[in-house]
């Protein structure tokens, strides 16, 4: 039997069993009475691990720009049955999503949880990728960029990413470019699947209403042997100014779409500081700009935003950018009035009553999510793609401090590093 640890975090009522099953991470969140399970493969390895190395001091591998999400979809297409069909024969619904940093799939179910798990490590583990298939795929992945291309949200995003960027992935769609799907061979496929898809790149999460520890035992069977390396990404950073100050474009909208963005030199590594960053600008925008707060409502009784507006920071271990924005008549002005918020919000600081407030809120939101084994799934899932232990966000928003947000505010808005990109009515 697989030796496994047992984390408890008592206020919650939550449990977990953290264990390695040949080499693989697993953690297990027993549910009981829980009429669903849910079931998460996870794999560090995303849109932005296009230069690697196969094997530490080994040449640098580049693969063409989408190779994660292509990868993604060739796994779903299975060996004998596309995985979509079997896993609604077992009565199940299934997904994957690839973002900068990972991939990930995941099912529910409300029955055959053991058989829809081994099933999840079997065709993720075990690909079946020929060239005559890749050619097939690539058809369907163009349909799909194309669709993106034709989406204002989509198109007034990646402008911006690719005026804060020069050089970093960061700045190209998860799905690549028509150009660069066109391409991808097996070989790019079947490459990254050797040196990323390995037990101690993945994670294995579960949770539902199962026995853990006869599950342990099951799982033991179905994970590989697999020896050898991880793959090693590059990681990629920029300094110094954003690539264009400006990138503007035109579409067929009604109004006009406007985002500022405020990039980062370099991330924050993984593990902890990552966390802290995260929720230092996350709250820092929140207190700011929340529906609640006495910002937002000035704002939009003035007419400068509307229900569009948004702002988000998003950090992962070597890039974070902070973007702000939404639709507006009157683009220079909405500039200058968001961009004079956040400068006297830099002098001044945060309201304590609007901090207290977004961070009792995310408590009570995180409490909430261990209610589904699909929320309680994807967060142990996230945390432990990111390098942090089971419950550590729940723990870090019970101890989060406005000084973090405002220093986060005093350091992530500066001139040099800020970029806009403008949607004009075609």
């Amino acid at each position: 039997m697989t030796p496994f640890e047992r984390i408890a975090e008592a206020r919650l009522g939550e449990e977990v069993l953290r264990a390695r099953v040949r080499n693989l991470p697993v953690l297990l969140a027993p549910k009981p009475g829980q009429v669903r399970a849910t079931g998460v493969l996870g794999v560090r390895f995303g849109s932005c691990d296009r230069e690697f190395r196969e094997a530490t001091g080994g040449p640098v591998v580049r693969v063409p720009d989408g190779v994660a999400h292509f990868l993604e979809h060739k796994l779903f297409e299975g060996t004998s049955v596309p995985v979509f069909q079997r896993y609604a024969e077992l009565g199940a619904a299934c997904n994957a999503a690839t973002s900068f940093r990972t991939t990930h799939y995941y099912f529910t179910c409300t029955e055959q949880f053991e058989t829809c798990l081994e099933f999840l490590l079997d065709f993720v583990q075990r690909p079946s990728i020929t060239p005559e298939r890749v050619e097939k795929e690539k058809g369907i992945i163009e349909q799909e960029i194309r669709m993106y291309l034709d989406n204002p949200s989509w198109r007034v995003f990646f402008n911006l990413l690719g005026a804060l960027y020069e050089r970093h992935p960061v700045r190209h769609p998860p799905g690549g470019t028509v150009e660069s799907v066109r391409s991808i061979t097996a070989e790019d496929c079947l490459r990254c699947h050797r040196a990323f898809y390995r037990p101690g790149n993945l994670v294995l999460v579960a949770s539902g209403d199962f026995d853990p520890e006869r599950l342990l035992a099951r799982i033991e069977g179905w994970v590989g042997a697999q020896n050898g390396a991880v793959g090693e990404a590059i990681p990629v950073s920029e300094e110094g100014e954003v690539a264009t100050r400006e990138a503007v474009d035109r579409m067929a909208v009604s109004r006009a779409r406007v985002l500022l963005g405020f990039r980062a030199d370099r991330g924050p590594g993984i593990g902890e500081p990552l966390l802290h960053e995260e929720l230092s600008g996350g709250f820092a925008l929140e207190s700011l700009f929340g529906r609640s707060s006495e910002i937002h409502q000035d704002l939009y009784k003035r007419g400068v935003i509307d229900d569009s507006f948004s702002a988000s920071a998003t950090v992962e271990s070597d890039f974070a950018f902070t973007v702000l924005g939404g639709e507006t008549n009157e683009p220079e002005r909405f500039r200058e009035e968001i961009l004079a918020t956040l400068e006297r919000a830099k002098r001044e600081g945060i309201r304590a009553e609007d901090f207290e407030r977004v961070r009792r809120r995310h408590i009570g939101a995180a409490v909430r999510r261990f209610q589904s084994s699909e929320s309680t799934a994807m967060g142990h899932m996230r945390e432990a793609l990111r390098g942090l232990p089971p419950f550590a966000h729940v723990r870090a928003l019970e101890g989060a401090r406005r000084e973090d947000s405002e220093a986060w505010l005093r350091r992530s808005v500066r001139e040099g590093r800020l970029a806009v990109s403008i949607l004009h009515p075609s």
